[in-house]
């Protein structure tokens, strides 16, 4: 009797999917016009903090600069996608960029100051220390995308990123004399995606005849390569490293999106986005594990994460 009852229930869910799907078939026939698709809008997005760790130490081996001293706020940026669609497929490229991450911090000792590698590079006299905490990411991405419904689409596509950073630590030893420390890291990310992205509940007539409150969500999924760079200079010393390398990497966002459909071409969209990416390289988190006196970089990788608003529009003509 239960054999049967599942089967049955497996039958109509069959049966359902079936008829939205040749309902979503006949609605895209019916409209054989081409549908441009524009979505603009401001992104602020914060990024986790660093992990505990002493940058800078004084001769006795007393923290002067801990990682987290030049933790990363939030930076504003653009995040936009144009696109269009045709019955029950379409294609779109988007673009986020973030490029005002910064941090500093500045400290003195009068017990020495040295920055700490594996081998640490100072010196034994008063410090003036100027730490400045840079990072970039810039993103690109080419999808297509699928209606199977008309309030869900599923996408395909692929995925450019790079997210590069730059750490200086200066050291003013004085007089006239200025030690500068210049970590960076390049991180390349290229590589497959696939996601959803739908419309999860819709309030039609909420404020006058046509609007409409439309609340949903998407997420994507990647694997990609990810080609890192490890740079160290330490001027006006001939001291420096680099390495490179290749490594694999899953790259996760999500979306949670409130819209408000003020007509059948304009949409005003609040969201919230988390962005995850895997096995990157981080500047600060490569002083400890490098010997730049002896041409030894490193290479250690930490996952990241990154969360905030986004504010903005989407237009369909």
């Amino acid at each position: 009797m239960k054999k049967r009852k599942v089967s049955s229930l497996i039958l109509f869910v069959l049966f359902f999917f079936v008829v939205i799907c040749g309902v979503s078939v006949a609605q895209a026939e019916e409209d054989d016009g081409f549908t441009a698709m524009w979505r603009i809008g401001a992104s602020g997005l914060f990024r986790q903090g660093n992990d505990d760790m002493s940058l800078v130490n004084d001769n006795g081996g007393v923290e002067l600069v801990n990682a987290k001293d030049v933790n990363l706020g939030i930076a504003p940026g653009l995040d936009a996608t144009v696109g269009g669609r045709y019955r029950m497929f379409g294609v779109e490229v988007r673009y986020l960029g973030l490029h005002e991450w910064s941090s500093s911090h500045d400290t003195s000792s009068a017990n020495g100051a040295w920055v700490w590698y594996q081998n640490p590079i100072g010196n034994l006299g008063v410090n003036l220390l100027d730490i400045e905490y840079d990072s970039k990411l810039h993103n690109v991405e080419v999808n297509l995308r699928w209606w199977p419904f008309e309030r869900l689409s599923i996408l395909a596509g692929f995925r450019y990123l790079m997210l590069n950073e730059d750490l200086t630590i200066e050291q003013n030893i004085g007089p006239g004399f200025i030690l500068t420390h210049e970590i960076e890291t390049d991180n390349t990310l290229l590589g497959a995606q696939g996601g959803i992205e739908g419309v999860i509940l819709r309030f039609k007539n909420v404020f006058f005849e046509g609007d409409a409150v439309n609340l949903g969500g998407s997420t994507k999924v990647g694997y990609f390569n990810n080609h890192m760079k490890t740079d160290i200079a330490i001027t006006p010393t001939t001291w420096a490293a680099d390495e490179s390398d290749d490594e694999g990497t899953f790259v996760c966002e999500g979306v949670l999106d409130i819209g408000y459909t003020i007509t059948k071409n304009i949409v005003v969209q609040v969201r919230y986005q988390v962005l995850w990416i895997q096995n990157v390289l981080l500047a600060p988190e490569q002083v400890r594990e490098s010997n730049p006196g002896f041409g030894m970089a490193s290479m250690e990788t930490e996952n990241v994460f990154y969360h905030g608003p986004w504010v903005g529009l989407s237009i369909s003509f």
